[in-house]
């Protein structure tokens, strides 16, 4: 297996095709994508000859979100070393719509956990009221 800090010597790209109209609204493209690669490669064990798949601790560290598009619409990112890789889209939805200035995120969603503290404290009152007067 390729060592994950092996240094590339000659500079190379990989490219991703990615459709920006099939993007969410809130995708900054700036900060919400990023090259991933897996990190800890020794310990990820790759599926052949029949043999199981296992994963210990292999994850995904965020390599680089430094990119170029080029002319015919591919995200072309610089690699340095040799290792496994993938596009990283990670949203962030409580920005607001670049069109709307609105969060995705309504008045229920932000408050969500005081509504539902506030609805068990009522169902314990009302259990206490209806065991007080049985």
């Amino acid at each position: 297996m390729t060592d994950d800090n092996t240094i590339v010597q000659r500079p190379m790209y990989i490219q991703f095709k990615i459709d920006p109209d099939q993007l969410p609204v809130v995708l900054n493209l700036r900060e919400d994508i990023c090259l991933g690669r897996v990190a800890n490669l020794d310990s990820l064990i790759l599926k052949s000859a029949g043999r199981q798949t296992t994963e210990k601790n292999a994850t995904w560290e965020c390599e680089t979100r430094n990119y170029t598009v080029t002319d015919d619409g591919f995200f072309k990112f610089k690699i340095r070393s040799f290792g496994i890789y993938a596009v990283i889209m990670n949203p962030n939805p409580d920005q607001p719509d670049k069109d709307t200035q609105t969060s995705e995120c309504g008045w229920v969603c932000q408050n969500h956990l005081m509504i539902q503290i506030l609805v068990m404290a009522l169902l314990v009152l009302f259990v206490i009221v209806i065991y007080a007067f049985c």
